[in-house]
């Protein structure tokens, strides 16, 4: 992912500079499965507080802890944040076998999307 890449060297090349984001848009096409939203948040922020992320625009009433997400949804969400796995994409689509196909078909551009990237 792109955005550990630059917290691994932003140290290196902008020495004091602080790191922010902003999380919805890593999950936007997951709109209405706030789960797996909130479950990709935590993932993220996990990792990429570790890596010298200062701040995040969250809601962090509704994330869970990291070590309470499911753990299953929790190495779906590491294996395509973090690009794992050449499988991470089909992996993910994987778990939306038995939801409704208008969600299927808002999710599955972005899915693409991630693991071209």
């Amino acid at each position: 992912m792109f955005g550990c890449y630059v917290l691994d060297v932003h140290e290196q090349i902008c020495p004091g500079a602080k790191i922010s984001g902003g999380l919805s848009n890593l999950s936007f096409s997951f709109r209405g499965l706030e789960v797996i939203r909130e479950a990709m948040h935590s993932v993220f922020l996990y990792h990429n507080i570790q890596k010298g992320m200062h701040m995040a625009i969250v809601n962090a009433g509704a994330l869970p802890m990291y070590d309470d997400i499911d753990p299953e949804l929790r190495e779906l969400c590491e294996d395509a944040i973090l690009n794992r796995r050449e499988d991470a994409t089909d992996r993910m689509l994987g778990t939306f076998t038995n939801l409704d196909i208008s969600i299927v078909h808002r999710v599955l551009p972005m899915l693409l999307c991630a693991h071209v990237v």
